[in-house]
């Protein structure tokens, strides 16, 4: 699970500092009452408590559609992640096509945090 503002990650940023940020909670997937759905459910509670708004973003999601932003890309189970898991697990060395394959997907999904 991974708790960030576009402008700096959570971590290097207190809550209470400002009200009204826009957090966004990317967990995969987040659905059912599996442990890390439950947690990210917590943080929601505090980001809200604290006066933020706060959105989910993941590959699979049992949420409300006005704060979720569904992207089935992001689901470690899409094809895409398959493929370059299958690339990657035990071998010495990747593939630059593996690299670059990694990175379009990571430009996809940043994309659709904007």
């Amino acid at each position: 699970m991974i708790v960030f503002n576009r402008k700096r990650p959570m971590a290097k940023r207190g809550l209470n500092k400002v009200n009204g940020q826009k957090y966004w909670i990317r967990i995969h997937p987040l659905c059912g009452k599996r442990g890390v759905t439950l947690e990210a459910s917590k943080w929601a509670q505090v980001l809200k408590s604290a006066g933020h708004n706060y959105f989910w973003f993941a590959g699979l999601l049992d949420r409300s559609p006005d704060r979720c932003f569904l992207v089935p890309e992001a689901f470690f189970q899409h094809e895409k992640n398959i493929w370059i898991d299958q690339q990657i697990f035990g071998q010495k060395r990747r593939d630059p096509a593996v690299t670059d394959a990694i990175y379009e997907l990571k430009t996809f999904l940043k994309n659709h945090c904007s």
